[in-house]
């Protein structure tokens, strides 16, 4: 069952002297600034959720006291003092509540979007969001991480249990952007050096089969060397020794025909190794130009193997770079998982409070129309139906507004409407003392009150009159 406000006491309480309302449906309170309509509001506030400055007492005052009655005969007694403890006396079906504190916080929504700050709220989209109670849980992020080849790795120490999950899903975007970030920069980086490599290792040839070629050449040429210089030794050999033939002959010609025969056989095999000599060659020159060659062969095969070293890095640094890649586009799904995908899921998940609200391609849509372009009147209503869909998830329905002279005619007219059709008591404050044609709302249920000094100028109600009661809890007449 609903509750609400049916008598409001105020003593001493910021700019307010003394002020005793019985309430309305729709209670508005309208004047100059600074006469005290926004205490109004500040001292319901502070009766439901305590911690109120001592800077609220009324100068010159010992105290404040505020005195709060339900409808279901629950009442609310607060004292603020200028100096001490305060203190709030909860009476509920005649018997004092120990706990009154806890209780209260139950009761009112401290919470509810304030549907002026939507109305006039640049970012609408942001605003709508904020308000509504998305939620995740830590193993739903892991869940959609794991989805995209990401990990819980990939959020470590990062909280995942917030109450609202656009706040969980934006700490996780931003989270991978920062990596993405880094692992950007490494992409970039080898992708470059391996650039560079390639670009010097072009051109490089592998010379090992010309080092075989001419190594083999190098070796015949050596070895016809060998024999040319053994031949001319065995050539001055045989001419010295036919000489000391000559002179042995001259000496002992009764050898003669031994000698002449010895002498013919060295002749014969002079004249056949004569014969068989091969043409004279600059052989040394030959040899030289070899070994040069093959120096320059060996240095180019030390190049190319330096080059196949440098291609083992290449390979390796690519493999690594794939890794990178991958990393990077999972990193790339990941943020836009958490930045649209997730947010989307989750709002597909949760009730949305206002009649034709829908959100699709990361923005909202009432009837098909995109949030931002909505009619005055249906930016109002959007934002009524919402804050009123999250006041009655608590017990003490009630709206608190302040500033109701942001709306112009169409949007107020409209505000009061949905109001008056909710079942939701109003609160309400505005720059507006009934001289700009405004006044008090039609219909039964409003008390309209005009705030002078922080006191009632002239009040209007189309709602029964109650007579005053003594408050039991103060000892004070209210």
């Amino acid at each position: 069952m609903s509750t609400r406000i049916e008598k409001l006491k105020i003593r001493d309480f910021r700019g307010i002297a003394s002020l005793d309302i019985n309430a309305g449906e729709i209670n508005l309170f309208a004047g100059q600034n600074a006469q005290g309509k926004t205490g109004v509001l500040d001292a319901i506030a502070a009766a439901l959720r305590g911690k109120v400055p001592a800077e609220a007492v009324r100068h010159d005052a010992k105290r404040a006291e505020i005195f709060v009655e339900l409808d279901n005969g629950t009442t609310i007694h607060r004292k603020i003092p200028a100096s001490g403890k305060q203190t709030v006396v909860v009476k509920k079906d005649s018997a004092t509540l120990s706990s009154p504190q806890g209780w209260l916080e139950s009761l009112f929504s401290d919470e509810a979007m304030n549907p002026i700050e939507f109305i006039k709220a640049k970012d609408r989209q942001k605003k709508l969001l904020e308000a509504l109670p998305v939620t995740t849980t830590p193993a739903e992020c892991v869940e959609l991480l794991e989805s995209v080849g990401l990990g819980k790795a990939d959020v470590a120490g990062l909280r995942t249990d917030s109450a609202h999950a656009f706040e969980v899903f934006g700490a996780v975007a931003d989270k991978l952007k920062g990596d993405r970030k880094g692992v950007n920069a490494e992409v970039k980086q080898a992708t470059a050096w391996i650039k560079q490599e390639r670009a010097d290792l072009e051109g490089i040839e592998d010379p090992s089969e010309k080092i075989e070629v001419l190594t083999t050449r190098l070796a015949e040429a050596k070895a016809a060397e060998g024999t040319r210089a053994d031949r001319a030794a065995r050539l001055e050999n045989l001419q010295t020794k036919s000489a000391g033939l000559d002179e042995a002959l001259a000496e002992a010609r009764q050898r003669v025909t031994d000698l002449e025969k010895q002498a013919a056989d060295v002749a014969a095999e002079i004249e056949g190794l004569e014969a068989a000599k091969p043409p004279e060659t600059d052989a040394g020159e030959n040899l030289a130009d070899l070994e040069a060659e093959l120096a320059e062969l060996k240095e180019a095969k030390g190049a190319w193997d330096e080059s196949q070293r440098r291609r083992g890095q290449i390979d390796a640094k690519e493999l690594a770079l794939a890794d990178l890649k991958a990393r990077q586009d999972a990193l790339n799904k990941g943020v836009k998982l958490f930045t649209k995908d997730a947010p989307a899921m989750a709002l597909a998940r949760t009730p949305l409070p206002v009649e034709g609200l829908e959100y699709k391609d990361g923005a909202f849509y009432v009837n098909g129309t995109h949030l931002d372009r909505l009619s005055g009147a249906e930016t109002t209503r959007v934002a009524v139906q919402f804050t009123l869909e999250r006041v009655r998830q608590k017990g003490l329905h009630v709206v608190c507004v302040d500033g109701l002279e942001a709306l112009d005619n169409a949007q107020r007219e409209q505000f009061f409407s949905e109001m008056a059709e909710s079942g939701v008591q109003l609160w309400a404050t505005e720059v507006d003392h009934g001289q700009q044609g405004r006044g008090a709302p039609e219909g039964d249920g409003v008390l309209y009150v005009v705030m002078q000094d922080g006191a009632p100028e002239s009040t209007k109600a189309t709602i029964p009159e109650q007579p005053a009661e003594q408050s039991e809890q103060s000892g004070l007449t209210f």
